[in-house]
């Protein structure tokens, strides 16, 4: 097993890669915040799990299972129904 050390950590390309796009994420969350509602603006950070779902599918491979898949469409009936209201 690997030991993870702080400079290891420090001199990891991916950590700095996530870091980079952490701060992406949160300079787009407060663009959002500024132009659009919270509720508005949450009702779209919901479309995250089926958007890794799918990228996960495609891109890793990964298998699907009848489980995502019946969560992930909880969740899209989820954003439709409070789209009516």
């Amino acid at each position: 097993m690997t030991e993870y050390t702080l400079i290891s950590v420090l001199t990891n390309y991916y950590y700095w890669t996530s870091i980079f796009f952490l701060f992406l994420q949160a300079i787009a969350w407060q663009i959002a915040l500024k132009n659009f509602s919270l509720n508005y603006a949450y009702m779209f950070n919901s479309l995250y799990y089926p958007m890794v779902l799918l990228l996960s599918y495609f891109v890793f491979s990964e298998y699907i299972s009848f489980a995502n898949l019946f969560g992930t469409m909880l969740i899209i009936v989820g954003l439709i129904l409070s789209k009516k209201v």
